[in-house]
């Protein structure tokens, strides 16, 4: 039998439709796939006679079928730098005769692409595009890659975690180290360390605690690194106990909440919170001048330090107590009692020193507090201010202040703060008039239906006074109500109902009342003659009545000029109850002719050889005044072996040098006087002029005292147009490094109008 041979071209044809290959290409790089071909033989194994010949070369090579369209997707979508994703693609139709493809990162700075793997490079978003070869058909799918996240820095303590430590004593800190989330770098240097309680304990270098508040301390170290997402910190804390140098005993527990203040309730602090106690925090302190400590400097526990002369100068620098201005009772007479402990820490006069009570546009209410000046020795103080209405509106509350500064120390520890809210008893405020107090039997204050008003004085029910003791010594005794008057404190204690509308120049004013005395020392009268306060101590009796109960009696002449009535305590524990009192007007005693109304003939003279204040800082510590042995250079008439050497300082500039003090009972209204000053004049800098000023109300006129170097005996003649309770060396300029000696000055009656 012969063999069939099939022809060349259709052999061709055969193996073409016998197979189907696809390809795909990334990165350069072609992949590819393929589907095996049949096994197919070019001869014939069983040749058949009776079969033709076939002749197959005009059959048509089969229509080639294109891509339509490709997909992509990225699993995962989201990965970390380092890691990788895979690429799964779709080509359709399947039996598309070309399905390769190339896969391309259109971000290679974010990830990379090898056949179908996508690896992240660095943070960020890339697009993975896939392009068929048949058609260019393009797809997209968007990769995320993230930072690889490090583990957070560690901060590690070798010590304790606790300590106990004196206030105001030096711990040395454990050396606390703080390293990398790659525990590798150092990161103690970046590292930060805080006390919450006390922003001043710690040392720069983190190394030593050292606070002077009492109480729990905790030591915040903090580090991070890294940024923004990617932020890690860590934080370590270590507690330390601070113990004061005396225990606290004041119990505040269930009173301390100002705001018990708006229901006539009582608030009290001691500070035991540290920088967290309410009365603290409210202060406003523009000059520093307070702050905390629990060294032997302190009360006990923690206590209150007050510089006082960074509290002066200015109303401004006053420390102000704001913690009650959101509940103090407004438009309505309230009184208000404050109490705390004071311990003075340096050697100081405290004459200047003060607290009070204030709000916006008043210059408030004040106390000369400090009686007791031992340094190192704690006292008691109370205050009220009584029948107080604080307006509508606006700042208030109490303040501390000095009214003058200078340069010696003046420090005081306060402690165990207490306030409290009384409501006040209704009365009916009268001012009578002058006719009322000349008529028969004068006019008669009962504290209800003829009240008024003192300053530091509180209308008080007698039933309701707290002291058995005081409540029974007053209740049902003859010249005590229902009412009485309660005057504490010392400085002012203006009444309100005398004043320029009723008292009448010339007359005699008496005023008697029955009083219970708690403490009734350093009890004065004064007539506040021109804004100056005039002593007249003369006719002032006190007697015993009954027990504690005493009786007042004042008169006098009252002088022109008169505009109030002030009882003057110099007693800060001065505390009584007053009974009704009595104001009566009558004609005085005709003053005999060639007299003043004291009593005085012309030719009196009083002469003054050495400041009645004292020495040292004077002019608020812009001078000095001490008396010394006369230099042998000092010489002239009315010198003698003594003298007063003032020296102002090199910054001195308008000073006020208090020298003589009259006290409204010398120098009186409306007469003539000539005023000698005998001096010496060593330097005189600049063109300051050297004058007098009498009660910082009127000033020698003219150009002043010469001031040229040498010896100077200076005369003028005054008409007196006040009652002068004081005068003063006054100089209104700049005159650093000048100095002077005072021999004397003398006051001569020439003239009685």
């Amino acid at each position: 039998m012969k063999k069939k041979f099939i022809p060349i071209v259709a052999i061709a044809a055969l193996m073409s439709l016998g197979g189907l290959a696809t390809a795909c290409s990334s990165g350069g790089t072609d992949v590819s796939s393929s589907i095996p071909e049949e096994s197919t033989s070019v001869e014939d194994p069983t040749p058949s006679s009776t079969t033709p010949s076939e002749d197959t070369s005009s059959e048509p090579t089969p229509e080639v079928i294109h891509v339509e369209s490709v997909n992509i997707v990225l699993s995962p979508t989201t990965i970390k730098v380092g890691e990788t994703s895979s690429a799964t693609v779709e080509v359709l139709p399947a039996n598309a005769d070309d399905k390769t493809y190339v896969i391309t990162s259109l971000n290679e700075a974010v990830a990379t692409v090898n056949g179908t793997t996508i690896t992240g490079v660095a943070k960020g978003t890339a697009e993975i595009q896939v392009t068929t070869n048949d058609g260019a058909k393009v797809a997209k799918a968007t990769i995320t890659v993230e930072e690889v996240e490090l583990p957070a820095p560690t901060i590690t303590n070798p010590g304790q975690t606790s300590y106990t430590v004196a206030a105001g004593v030096d711990l040395a800190l454990p050396n606390v180290t703080a390293t990398s989330g790659d525990g590798k770098t150092d990161l103690t240097g970046a590292m930060e360390a805080e006390d919450f309680n006390d922003a001043h304990s710690l040392s720069a270098d983190l190394k030593t605690f050292n606070s002077k508040v009492a109480g729990v301390h905790v030591v915040s170290y903090y580090v991070e690194e890294g940024e923004a997402d990617a932020l890690k910190s860590a934080t370590l804390e270590i507690e330390i106990t601070v113990t004061p140098a005396t225990e606290n005993t004041f119990v505040t527990t269930g009173e301390n909440d100002p705001a018990a203040i708006t229901e006539y309730g009582t608030f009290k602090d001691g500070f035991e919170d540290g920088y967290d106690s309410r009365l603290y925090k409210s202060l406003g302190d523009a000059n520093g001048a307070a702050s905390l400590s629990a060294t032997s400097d302190a009360i006990m526990g923690n206590s209150l330090i007050v510089d006082f002369n960074k509290t002066s100068g200015s109303a401004l620098n006053s420390l102000f107590v704001n913690t009650f201005t959101s509940v103090l009772r407004r438009g309505e007479s309230v009184t208000y009692s404050v109490e705390f402990d004071y311990k003075p820490l340096t050697e100081s006069s405290f004459g200047d020193v003060y607290f009070g009570m204030r709000w916006d546009n008043f210059d408030g209410i004040n106390s000369q507090f400090i009686s007791n000046k031992t340094v190192g020795t704690t006292s008691h103080y109370k205050v009220s201010f009584p029948e107080t209405t604080v307006p509508e509106g606006g700042n208030a509350g109490f303040f501390f202040f000095k009214l003058s500064g200078d340069q010696t120390p003046c420090k005081v520890a306060i402690d165990n703060f207490v306030v409290t809210a009384k409501k006040t008893p209704t009365v009916t405020i009268v001012t009578p008039t002058s006719e009322q107090l000349t008529a028969e039997g004068g006019f008669t204050f009962d504290w209800k239906d003829r009240a008024s008003t003192f300053g530091k004085g509180e209308t008080t029910l007698v039933e309701n006074i707290e002291n058995e003791t005081i409540r029974t010594g007053i209740s049902g005794k003859e010249g005590f109500g229902e009412n009485v008057m309660h005057l504490t404190g010392n400085d002012s204690h203006i009444f309100a109902g005398l004043n320029a509308t009723n008292l009448v120049a010339g007359k005699k004013l008496s005023i008697s009342f029955k009083y219970y005395k708690v403490n009734d020392g350093g009890f004065n009268m004064i007539l506040m003659v021109g804004g100056a306060g005039v002593t007249m101590n003369d006719n002032l009796s006190m007697t015993d009545v009954d027990g504690n109960i005493k009786q007042f009696y004042w008169e006098g002449v009252v002088p022109a000029g008169t505009g109030s009535v002030n009882f003057y305590p110099t007693n800060g524990n001065f505390d009584i109850y007053m009974g009704a009192m009595t104001v009566k007007l009558v004609d005085a005693d005709p003053i005999p002719e060639g007299e003043t109304a004291l009593g005085h003939k012309v030719g009196k003279t009083w002469t003054n050889t050495s400041r009645q204040w004292g020495g040292g800082s004077v002019a608020g510590g812009q001078a000095t005044l001490e008396v010394v042995d006369t230099p042998a250079a000092v010489t002239g008439e009315g010198i003698g072996a003594k003298i007063s050497k003032i020296t102002w300082g090199a910054s001195a500039n308008n000073t006020n040098i208090e020298w003589y003090q009259p006290g409204g009972k010398q120098i009186e209204n409306g007469h003539e006087y000539k005023i000698t000053m005998i001096y010496y004049v060593e330097t005189w800098n600049g063109g300051a002029r050297l004058m007098l000023n009498f009660d910082n109300q009127v000033f020698e006129p003219g150009a002043g005292m010469d001031t040229s170097a040498g010896y100077h005996k200076y005369e003028f003649t005054w008409t007196a147009t006040k009652a002068v309770d004081f005068f003063s060396v006054y100089v209104p300029e700049a005159n650093g490094d000048s100095v002077i000696y005072l021999a004397s000055s003398t006051v001569e009656l020439v003239a009685i109008h």
